[in-house]
């Protein structure tokens, strides 16, 4: 299923190759460096909105309303960046280890016995820490190393992991 984030990769690579047809070779690499910024802050932010809303979802469903109400208030609301360690051996350890002891094991387990977890995983963590330099760093000085394609293959990875996660906190079918 196709994401805003593969509707803002359409969108600006049409422009990408309006610009090489043209001959604006110098404006297209100068938009392909500046779009490679965006699309990290932009694949960063979707999947914090992605989780945090699925998670205030599943805290919804599966609590009393006040108790919803304070996970949502006090472990979720501005909260995302502290819940990763996003450079420290990229695992999500620490991100499990909020749900117990138990469900940490679990998961953790389960992205060791795949090496598509363990890859999603670490492009999803990279996408994640790459946003947060950007978003700390002087932006505009900032270069991103990756090619497009290669941050689209992140993207795509990352997303996978982002469902891997959803799917341990199953939502009631409405």
């Amino acid at each position: 299923m196709a994401t805003v984030i593969d509707a803002l990769l359409d969108r600006q690579r049409e422009i990408l190759e309006y610009l090489r047809d043209k001959g604006e070779i110098s404006h297209a690499l100068e938009f392909e460096n500046n779009f490679k910024k965006l699309f990290v802050m932009a694949c960063g932010s979707f999947f914090e909105a992605e989780l945090l809303t699925y998670l205030e979802t599943f805290a919804r469903q599966n609590a009393d309303p006040k108790l919803s109400a304070l996970v949502v208030n006090k472990a979720l609301k501005r909260q995302y960046f502290t819940m990763f360690d996003w450079d420290e051996g990229r695992n999500v350890n620490k991100f499990c280890a909020l749900f117990g002891s138990d469900f940490k094991d679990e998961v953790v387990a389960e992205i060791k016995g795949s090496d598509a977890h363990t890859r999603s995983m670490k492009d999803f963590l990279a996408l994640g820490a790459q946003r947060n330099v950007l978003a700390h760093a002087n932006l505009a000085a900032f270069a991103v190393e990756k090619t497009l394609d290669e941050l689209r293959e992140m993207y795509a990875s990352g997303l996978q992991f982002l469902r891997f996660v959803q799917s341990k906190f199953p939502l009631a079918v409405s």
